[in-house]
């Protein structure tokens, strides 16, 4: 019997057991009615939790948005002002850099005019040293014409001296034929 006993001891078991799940899942069922009312109710309240945040949510972002916007929009007009400042000074910048170009034709011309000056220059030093040249001959023939000067004075004081004494020696001449009774035809004055 002792199988027999173990068996139906075992089977009265497991009846047992399921009896008592089934009078439990009962009272669950009952309880769960309760819960799932008290779900709903939580659900509800939960859902209008999640509405809430949601709304307040979405103004938050909203008010960020709109923040964003107007920093946005005063950037920009900025941003126009100072793109409008500096068109302005490309054109002033395009305008210099026409004035700088007609320097460079300016210059340009310029350094031509110079390049030209420095050749006129250099004839010109060119011809004040054959001017210097010709002053240092001239002065050599003044200097040498003033030695002309005085050898001339020398020999014209020497002429007088020689005429003087030829005078005096034809004087001589004339009274020495004189005394002796010559009269020679080439000795007479004409």
């Amino acid at each position: 019997m002792s199988d027999f006993a173990l068996r139906f001891g075992l089977a009265l078991f497991v009846v047992s057991v399921a009896c008592a799940a089934i009078i439990i899942s009962r009272r669950n069922y009952a309880k769960s009615a309760d819960s799932e009312r008290s779900l709903g109710a939580f659900r509800l309240e939960f859902q209008r939790s999640i509405d809430a945040a949601q709304a307040a949510t979405i103004k938050t972002i909203r008010d960020n948005i709109f923040s964003v916007i107007k920093t946005i929009n005063s950037t920009i007009k900025d941003l126009n002002g100072r793109l409008a400042r500096l068109e302005e000074r490309a054109d002033e910048t395009a305008t210099h850099f026409a004035g700088a170009q007609n320097l460079e034709v300016h210059l340009a011309r310029l350094e031509q005019h110079l390049d030209a000056t420095a050749t006129y220059t250099e004839n010109i030093d060119a011809r004040l040293a054959r001017l210097e040249e010709r002053a240092d001959e001239t002065a050599t023939q003044i200097a040498g014409t003033q030695n002309l000067d005085v050898r001339l004075a020398r020999l014209e004081e020497r002429a007088d001296e020689a005429a003087t004494h030829m005078a005096g020696n034809r004087k001589q001449s004339l009274e020495q034929t004189e005394q002796i009774g010559l009269h020679p035809v080439w000795l007479t004055p004409a």
